[in-house]
């Protein structure tokens, strides 16, 4: 990760500092003219759009009252290259901010008209072939799956990568909620499913490494959520943000008793389910048996053979692709077997995929679907309950 540059934000947020690489910075992103004149300015003098300088606006306050370094992953693309950044917030005593920018990853993409100055392309006309873009992410939203699409894979889906000048649709600039959430210092998302009748059934999710921000609505339950009907049991999903490789258990258990304790759920009525690094850490929270789990579900994860005995206490289905490279399948199916003779209700599900088999897990067409097994567990444990 490569510093890019500093400058530092006044308690009213005035720019009163840049060092001598925000230049160098500005121009690289495509915005030379930045670099003359930004000290005295307000910081949301060059901001465009009113819900990204209310998002700042947001960030900035939640830094300052928190008194904590806040980080906030951001993309900032030109038409021929891609990067993913972090803007590193240090809160000061004097309620000063002292702003960290920093260069992740770059690369080369095919020349993406959407990313052409508004001058440079061709824009349609109507209103109805607009497009939201989040101004933090640049992610396109696709309304057929309820999703955030990432604007590279979305200009090669709709071939968009062609010569200058080609039509557009237009561009409405926007926060996404990931965005948003994170931003505000928000620890998680709920959503509520559609179904029958009103529960206090509970899905934790927890994603992979980097799927926080730009993958998670892409791949997982938050997306598939919305495409249940009447005859799915409603459930409520709880998904975790985590801007980091690893997941903290302590803060998940915080968010699990924060539902149990204000939001009345049922602390046995809790399904944990997981991918890649996601997955192992519900395996973790399972072997810490802090909650009395009606089932768990993981893919790709790393697990313990030594944890068996602790991950035989409640039903599981573990998903594991036979060309996985990240994570032993010989492993994890060692642990399955393990787990069965402890007694275990464990069912393994092998796919013919490599790490990132998640996809086909999450699929509800799919006969060994995730949510097949799950409707299954909800299904009979309300049976047991009204029996």
């Amino acid at each position: 990760m490569k510093l890019s540059c500093i400058y530092r934000i006044s308690p009213t947020n005035i720019i009163d500092h840049v060092d001598s690489n925000f230049a160098e910075f500005a121009s690289e992103a495509g915005a030379s003219t930045l670099a003359e004149g930004v000290i005295g300015k307000p910081f949301t003098t060059f901001i465009a759009g009113s819900e990204l300088r209310s998002y700042f606006y947001q960030v900035f306050m939640s830094a300052r009252c928190n008194r904590k370094v806040q980080q906030i992953p951001f993309r900032c693309d030109s038409p021929d290259m891609a990067r993913e950044m972090l803007l590193e917030i240090v809160p000061r005593e004097d309620r000063s901010l002292q702003i960290k920018t920093y260069l992740v990853k770059e690369w080369s993409t095919p020349h993406n008209v959407l990313l052409e100055a508004p001058s440079a392309r061709t824009r349609a006309r109507s209103k109805q072939e607009s497009l939201l873009l989040c101004s933090i992410c640049l992610r396109v939203f696709n309304a057929n799956f309820h999703s955030w699409e990432d604007i590279q894979q979305f200009a090669a889906r709709c071939q968009f990568f062609s010569k200058e000048g080609t039509q557009v649709p237009r561009l409405q600039r926007t926060v996404c909620e990931i965005c948003e959430a994170l931003g505000s210092g928000c620890q998680y998302l709920i959503t509520e499913s559609d179904g029958y009748p009103s529960s206090k059934d509970l899905l934790v999710f927890l994603h992979g490494a980097g799927q926080g921000t730009w993958l998670m609505r892409m791949q997982v339950p938050p997306r598939v959520i919305y495409d249940f009907d009447a005859r799915f049991p409603r459930f409520t999903l709880v998904s975790p943000i985590s801007t980091g490789r690893q997941w903290n258990l302590d803060d998940i258990e915080s968010i699990i008793k924060d539902m149990v304790d204000n939001h009345g759920y049922s602390p046995n009525r809790i399904v944990l389910a997981g991918i890649s690094v996601g997955g192992t850490a519900v395996l973790e929270l399972v072997a810490r048996n802090a909650f009395p789990y009606l089932g768990y579900s993981v893919v790709g994860a790393v697990p313990k053979i030594s944890d068996a005995k602790a991950l035989s206490n409640c039903p599981s289905i573990i998903y594991h692709g036979k060309d996985d490279q990240v994570v032993s399948y010989k492993l994890v199916e060692s642990m399955v077997s393990a787990i069965k003779l402890q007694g275990g209700l464990s069912e393994f599900v092998p796919l013919s995929w490599g790490h990132d088999c998640w996809h086909q897990v999450y699929d509800a067409s799919q006969k060994t679907s995730f949510w097949t097994w799950y409707r299954k567990l909800l299904e009979e444990a309300r049976d047991s309950n009204q029996s």
